[in-house]
């Protein structure tokens, strides 16, 4: 079982995940929004948006991560919020306040990542 905290350092936040049974700490990234990040289905991969607003996918794992390569309605709130459908197939997120302020994404066509 692993959950994720924040730590801000000057201006930047610092996510970062705690292994509850070893006790282990990893960063996970420098470039976060925001402490806000949402846990995949399957529990081994998390999704959030970077400073300059790129949504991201990181294996907790590996640590390796990737954009994912959408095109996003409107670039995220200072205040958002991120969650990811049971299925996996749609990230829900909190953009900038027009009409609406809760937007969708859906997974990439197969072939893209």
């Amino acid at each position: 079982m692993a959950s994720i905290f924040s730590r801000r350092k000057t201006d930047r936040v610092q996510p970062k995940l705690y292994d509850v049974a070893s006790g282990a700490v990893k960063k996970l990234s420098d470039d976060a929004a925001g402490e806000l990040m949402a846990w995949m289905p399957d529990d081994t991969r998390v999704v959030y948006f970077t400073a300059s607003g790129k949504l991201m996918i990181q294996d907790i794992v590996s640590l390796k991560r990737h954009e994912i390569d959408v095109k996003l309605p409107l670039p995220p709130d200072a205040d958002f919020n991120i969650v990811a459908s049971f299925d996996g197939q749609t990230i829900y997120y909190g953009a900038q306040q027009t009409e609406a302020n809760i937007w969708k994404v859906e997974a990439p066509k197969a072939g893209k990542k």
